[in-house]
């Protein structure tokens, strides 16, 4: 019986450790509870991340004990940022425009305390806090819905395990309106998640890791292509950074997916293909001596401004905003753009509602000014004509006068001076004037008017069905934020009962 109760304590023990291995990683998105109590407090952020930089993960662990694989860094953390399940992030002080890139990175200056966000602009923002994710978390950032509504467009963020620095997040302005840009304004959201197991790789600058290379030996059926390959390394820069060649061999070092496809371009033999594949296998199975992991470069590890990734970067071919103003396009087809992209924000799809007040402020004076344009010239016709039809009854009398010899009895003097040719002169004018207005194209009718208002009501009648229908869908949109905030509330429930069972 003793050996019996020997073996099933000893099955226990062994069931309690597994238990705890498993507790150790079990995944899944972090709950203010944990975020809270792996964050590492102000007063030993300095410290941390002298060490998390170095990646001296065995000083981490000395110093700050087995669980420094879960601690993290948000520098200048804000209690009030934390959520139920998230960190709300904060703009920056630095802003990049992709479409005026010649104007740099614009920084706050006291009589410029925010950046306005024109109306069909992309740009690229910094987060205010310095963010350090440990081997056994990675993150995203999230867009937050007070943003969203107000018509920006933004871009999620992927965060990798062993990263540390500010954050880039690219966000576009879809609305018509001018948005201002405060620093300090909590825009997006971070969620941490813990992994099953910690990560075996490690990010690292490129500057950092130069006096490591990995030795690749040629193929002897490849060394004829050696002074060409040479010369290929000459032509390319970039590629030339992470890879070199030595006598029989290529030495590598910190090398890309990027740069295993401009590899593949020298030759397009498949002996050359099977080399380079064993150039990827070197580099992706090479592990650093000291902290005996595996290497990613990425540039923009420990970015602190914007202008370390943006000065690099090729912006020829991008859309600037001066080439896009005045393009037009019909109603039917900006109702067809703001049903489709509208759904999931309501202030797209009230574009026709400013449409149809343009209409009215502007396209209508416009109507009525060419109306007017085309009163003027008819008026003065018919002013012509009168006269001229008084003319001719004038000539009328002179020409009977002189003929039936009735000046004695009209006694009018003016009429002597008329003759039969002037009869007839201004009775030709007359005729033109007459005829011109009758027969002119662009004569002004009752019909013409009538026409005008028609075609005018039909399409603010044709914009006002698009603004109903558009009303709808933003009905819709509400019942399905009701949902979402009841879906939200028992998720919260339920999380409240889960810590309860935990405890």
């Amino acid at each position: 019986m003793n050996s019996e109760d020997d073996k099933t304590e000893h099955r226990i023990v062994e069931l309690e450790k597994k238990v705890a291995e498993l507790s150790a990683f079990s995944g899944g998105i972090l709950s203010n509870v944990d975020l809270r109590k792996h964050i590492v407090s102000a007063n030993k952020q300095k410290d941390f991340l002298d060490l998390f930089k170095e990646r001296a993960w065995m000083k981490l662990k000395e110093k700050f004990g087995e669980d420094y694989e879960r601690m993290f860094v948000i520098e200048g953390y804000n209690k009030l940022n934390f959520t139920p399940f998230s960190y709300d992030l904060s703009l920056g002080e630095e802003v990049f425009s992709i479409q005026k890139p010649e104007q740099q990175v614009w920084t706050k200056k006291p009589d410029e305390p925010y950046y306005k966000l024109e109306p069909g602009e992309t740009v690229v923002v910094i987060t205010q806090e310095l963010i350090a994710i440990p081997p056994a978390y990675s993150a995203t950032v999230w867009p937050r819905f007070n943003f969203v509504r107000e018509g920006i467009f933004q871009s999620m963020v992927k965060i990798d395990p062993t990263w540390y620095g500010k954050l880039a997040v690219a966000m576009s302005n879809i609305s018509p309106a001018t948005i201002e840009l405060f620093p300090g304004k909590a825009f997006a959201t971070l969620l941490l998640y813990e992994l099953s197991t910690p990560s075996d790789v490690d990010l690292w600058k490129h500057d950092d890791i130069k006096n490591l290379e990995v030795d690749v030996p040629i193929p002897s059926d490849l060394t004829s292509s050696l002074k060409r390959f040479d010369d290929f390394l000459f032509d390319n820069s970039d590629l030339r950074k992470f890879c070199r060649l030595q006598d029989n061999t290529i030495k590598i070092n910190g090398i890309k997916r990027n740069h295993i496809e401009t590899l593949l371009s020298f030759d397009k033999s498949d002996k050359w293909k099977t080399f380079v594949d064993v150039i990827a296998d070197k580099w992706t199975e090479y592990k650093h001596p000291e902290t005996h992991k595996k290497i990613i470069v990425m540039e923009a590890l420990g970015m602190e401004h914007l202008w370390d990734i943006v000065k690099d970067a090729d912006y020829t071919g991008r859309i600037r905003s001066e080439e896009i103003q005045g393009l037009t396009c019909s109603s039917e087809e900006l109702s067809k753009v703001a049903e489709q992209y509208g759904k999931p924000f309501d202030l797209i799809a009230r574009i026709p509602q400013s449409i149809i007040n343009k209409f009215e402020t502007e396209t209508m004076s416009k109507i009525q000014v060419e109306i007017e344009n085309s009163i003027f010239p008819k008026v003065i016709t018919l002013m012509f004509s009168v006269l001229g039809l008084l003319s001719l009854i004038v000539a009328i009398l002179a020409l009977s006068n002189k003929l039936l010899g009735f000046s004695d009895l009209l006694e009018i003097p003016l009429l002597m001076f008329f003759c039969r040719n002037v009869f007839w002169g201004i009775l030709i004018v007359t005729a033109f004037s007459i005829l011109l207005l009758i027969f002119s194209r662009r004569r002004l009718t009752k019909n013409a008017f009538d026409k005008k208002v028609s075609q005018t009501e039909h399409v603010l009648l044709s914009l006002n069905k698009k603004v109903e229908g558009l009303n709808k869908t933003q009905d819709k949109l509400k019942d399905l934020q009701k949902e979402l905030n009841r879906k939200q509330s028992e998720l919260i429930k339920a999380q409240k009962e889960l810590n309860k069972l935990k405890k």
